[in-house]
């Protein structure tokens, strides 16, 4: 599942570069915005800590980024955890 998983990370790296893009032209302030979003993205998705180190109270803050669950699908894939192929599915929607 591993090759699946880099697949979609392609996908949405390229899905968002290219709205960022076509931002950045039509606004051209999005320039000076854009790495402090992109830093505050990278402390939000789960890439040191995994989606379960939160409390169930607070972990649907978690799944609205589109990256936890294409992250967690690569965790389970290079360590055989079991799969959550509902946060995969949230992704699509």
């Amino acid at each position: 599942m591993f090759p699946v998983v880099i697949v979609l990370t392609t996908l949405l790296s390229l899905g968002v570069g290219m709205w960022l893009s076509a931002l950045n032209v039509k606004y051209r302030d999005i320039r000076f915005a854009l790495p402090f979003l992109v830093q505050l993205w990278m402390f939000v998705s789960p890439v040191i800590y995994p989606a379960s180190f939160l409390p169930k109270q607070f972990r649907w803050l978690l799944w609205i980024n589109p990256m936890t669950g294409i992250i967690e699908a690569g965790r389970a894939s290079l360590f055989g955890l079991p799969f959550n192929w509902t946060a995969l599915r949230l992704q699509q929607q």
